[in-house]
C-alpha cells in the first residue's frame, strides 16, 4: 500500500464512529473526496455519496461502512462506575481489562473495562458467558457526580482506538473490517479513473449497516 494510502486508512480507522456518531469520520472522507469527485451528497440516513461523471449510462457503485460497533453509556452510579449498553455485535467475554474511550461534549476521556476478579467469582458460575451487565468503566472518578460533570448518558465509547503494525504488511486495529472498505472504494477512484464517457462511478460510504441495492434506485445496482 502506498504511503498516502496507509496515512488516509489511518485517519478513518484513528477517528471514532460509533453506529450513529459517524459525523467526524464522514467530514474526513468527504474531506478526502471532494479534490476528485464531481459531486459530493449526503442523504437523510447520513450516507455519504461522491461521484464520478454522475451522467453516465452505465453506473457502478462501491460502498464502505464508516461506522463501528462500540458502546453508549447506560447508567452512572454514585460510587462513579460507568455502564454500558451494546452498539452493534459485542463479545462481553473477551473486553474485560480493554482500554476504551468516551466520547463526551468535553472531548474523549480514557477508561478501562472492569470485571469481578477471578478469585472472588464463586467457583460455581466461573467459566460461565460473561455478560455486558456485570462490566463497567473506571475512569478514575471519586464518586459519581465527578462522572456526570464530564460525561451524559447516551455519549458513544469506543475501544481506544489506534494502529498496532504486526510485521512488514499486517496491521491491527479496532474497526478494521468497516474502514478497509471505505479506503479501498477512495483509492481505486483516485487511482484508476473511470471512462469518463460512459462509465459513471459512485464509490458511497454508507454508515447505515448494510445499505441495500434497492434504496439505491432504478439503474443504480
Amino acid at each position: 500500500m502506498e504511503k498516502e494510502s496507509l496515512q488516509f486508512l489511518t485517519k478513518l480507522l484513528e477517528t471514532p464512529s460509533v453506529s450513529g456518531f459517524e459525523t467526524k469520520i464522514q467530514q474526513v472522507i468527504r474531506k478526502r473526496v471532494s479534490p476528485f469527485a464531481d459531486s459530493v451528497e449526503s442523504d437523510v440516513h447520513g450516507n455519504l455519496t461522491a461521484a464520478l461523471n454522475p451522467s453516465g449510462k452505465v453506473r457502478v457503485m462501491l460502498a464502505g461502512h464508516c461506522d463501528q460497533i462500540g458502546m453508549m453509556v447506560h447508567h452512572i452510579t454514585d460510587s462513579g462506575f460507568i455502564y454500558v449498553r451494546e452498539v452493534g455485535g459485542l463479545d462481553p467475554s473477551v473486553i474485560p481489562g480493554s482500554l476504551v474511550t468516551i466520547h463526551a461534549k468535553s472531548g474523549p476521556i480514557e477508561g478501562v473495562i472492569g470485571y469481578k476478579p477471578v478469585h472472588l467469582v464463586p467457583p460455581g458460575d466461573r467459566g460461565k458467558k460473561v455478560e455486558l451487565s456485570q462490566l463497567w468503566i473506571d475512569i478514575g472518578a471519586a464518586n459519581g457526580g465527578e462522572v456526570k460533570a464530564k460525561i451524559s448518558v447516551g455519549d458513544s465509547v469506543t475501544y481506544k482506538l489506534g494502529v498496532t503494525h504486526l510485521g512488514k504488511y499486517i496491521i491491527s486495529s479496532p474497526g478494521c473490517d468497516n474502514r478497509v472498505g471505505a479506503s479501498a472504494g477512495n483509492r481505486h477512484c483516485m487511482e484508476r479513473p473511470c471512462r469518463r464517457d460512459h462509465l459513471a462511478h459512485r464509490p458511497a460510504h454508507s454508515v447505515a449497516q448494510g445499505r441495500r441495492a434497492a434504496d439505491a434506485g432504478p439503474g443504480r445496482q
